[in-house]
Order: C-alpha cells, then sequence, then structure tokens
C-alpha cells in the first residue's frame, strides 16, 4: 500500500486511509485459499470486504456488478 500511497502522491492525490477498502477476485472455489489478515493503511486497518462501490457499481468478489441508486436512473453521457 505505500507504493499506492506514493504513487498518489506523485501525482498530487492523497488516499484517504478512513475510506479505503479492499477485496480479493478469485473465483469462489479458491476463496478459502486466501488470506483474511488486515492491510494497514497509514495508520488504519483494512479488512478485506466482499464488495466495494465504485462510482456509483457496486462490484463484488465474483466480478459480477450491480447498479446502485442514482446510477441506475441517470442517463448516459452524451458522446462526442
Amino acid at each position: 500500500m505505500s507504493s499506492v500511497a506514493s504513487w498518489m502522491s506523485a501525482n498530487r492525490l492523497q488516499l484517504n486511509a478512513t475510506k479505503t477498502e479492499f477485496m480479493w477476485c478469485v473465483p469462489p472455489r479458491r476463496r478459502h485459499q486466501l488470506s483474511t489478515d488486515q492491510l494497514t493503511v497509514g495508520s488504519v486497518s483494512v479488512a478485506p470486504v466482499d464488495h466495494v462501490r465504485d462510482l456509483g457499481v457496486l462490484l463484488n468478489s465474483d466480478m459480477s456488478m450491480v447498479v446502485t441508486g442514482a446510477a441506475a436512473t441517470k442517463p448516459p453521457p452524451p458522446v462526442i
């Protein structure tokens, strides 16, 4: 995680450790082989989760997508 934070800093971005989540993306049959250890981001410990949200789309560890709330009703941006 320190290399991600360094890259973000070099590109004038800031990592918000309190909002950071991570998930393992593997088939269900291999999930038992994964570590359940937490990552340390700055001074915050982050546990793996089953799903994450990015730009209104929920991604689960099976890599299927579920559109939520306002993102489901918002029209797509115009193509230029």
